[in-house]
């Protein structure tokens, strides 16, 4: 029996996804879970509704919503789960859709979607829920680390020199080169909190001020100071 690269790829996923399942079993797939990882990993394209009017796609050159209320290619828990795992790659969506494949364990991707399944059934109560999630509580560059690069090296590349995935897709200038950035902590506060426009700059910077707390914005900041001693 022959195999396509596309199934054996897709077999030995599963494989690893069912390995991986064996050592987190301690962690029972959960809608609470669920929801931490949709806002960790998710609201930037799909928004807290899910109806994919999320900071991302309002900034990107021919970009159809991603809205997830509409379940065009994923009306079931296996479609979601290849979607989630494959993302882009297999020419069902954008190619900006990113594979979780080898960064969300079985756990999250299994909580992930009984999440998204909520979110169509129950979206006042979803988005209720989104909302009590808080991320993190401490101010730290490590912190910070981990929201830049889920959330901010999609534009300008987890090394800060804005050549991020779809960079050259955004509307007006291409991301800042944060390696040369001199800007003073307020600065780049008001800029992360309220976007590029607020200080006539690139409307492709959306604002954050409803998706980050401000131990979390305090955090950024501290680590995108990191990048200027980048060469």
């Amino acid at each position: 029996m022959k195999y396509t690269l596309s199934s054996l790829a897709w077999l030995m996923m599963m494989v690893s996804l069912e390995a991986a399942a064996v050592f987190d079993l301690m962690t029972s797939p959960s809608l609470e879970q669920g929801a931490r990882v949709y806002k960790d990993r998710c609201v930037l394209c799909h928004d807290q509704s899910g109806d994919g009017n999320g900071l991302l796609p309002s900034s990107m050159l021919y970009l159809d919503k991603p809205n997830l209320l509409n379940s065009k290619y994923s009306n079931d828990k296996h479609s979601l789960r290849y979607i989630i795992i494959w993302g882009g790659m297999e020419n069902k969506m954008r190619t900006f859709s990113p594979p979780w494949g080898n960064t969300l364990t079985w756990s999250e991707v299994e909580s992930v979607i009984l999440f998204i399944q909520y979110l169509r059934e129950h979206n006042d109560l979803a988005v209720k829920l989104l909302n009590n999630v808080v991320l993190t509580s401490t101010t730290d560059i490590e912190s910070g680390k981990i929201i830049f690069n889920r959330r901010c090296a999609i534009c300008h590349n987890e090394s800060g020199h804005g050549n991020g995935r779809i960079a050259k897709a955004l509307l007006g200038p291409v991301p800042s080169d944060l390696t040369k950035s001199q800007l003073k902590d307020k600065d780049l506060k008001q800029i992360i909190r309220h976007g590029g426009k607020s200080v006539s700059r690139s409307v492709g910077m959306p604002p954050w001020e409803s998706e980050l707390s401000e131990a979390e914005l305090e955090s950024v900041v501290h680590y995108i100071k990191t990048f200027r001693h980048t060469p």
